[in-house]
């Protein structure tokens, strides 16, 4: 690994993964994540998806990617029963009469995903901010 700082620099080890149209999800994201998963149990780290969605989950985008099950079909098992500690989706940024091509990589109200992300986010194992409690008292 030739930018590794050192063991004792490291604390988590995470990685991005973003769908988009012109990736394979399935197949390149899971051998990374994999491989990503087995680094990070060898070196006794943490392992997290810095930064994950669906890109983008807006059909008013150029770049539009349509999933409606992406949540369970696609993200769910990359993270289950493996030792993720935490996924982060991507911010949804920018307003459709703003001019701009808004980039929306989580579900919200109305969007395609918004029912497959329930779904997801209903899960025995899937835990969001609402379910940890206060953790700073």
């Amino acid at each position: 690994m030739n930018a590794w700082p050192g063991d004792a620099y490291v604390d988590i080890l995470g990685l991005d993964a973003y769908q988009t149209a012109y990736s394979n999800f399935d197949a390149s994201v899971a051998n990374v994540v994999n491989h990503a998963l087995s680094l990070a149990e060898e070196k006794g780290k943490l392992f997290a998806i810095t930064e994950t969605g669906l890109s983008n989950n807006n059909p008013g985008h150029y770049k539009y990617f349509y999933n409606e099950h992406w949540w369970t079909e696609k993200l769910y098992p990359l993270l289950s029963g493996k030792k993720v500690s935490y996924a982060m989706v991507w911010r949804n940024d920018g307003y459709p009469t703003d001019g701009q091509f808004p980039e929306y990589y989580n579900a919200f109200p109305g969007s395609y995903s918004t029912e497959d992300f329930l779904v997801f986010a209903g899960k025995n194992d899937i835990l969001l901010e609402d379910d940890l409690g206060n953790m700073y008292e």
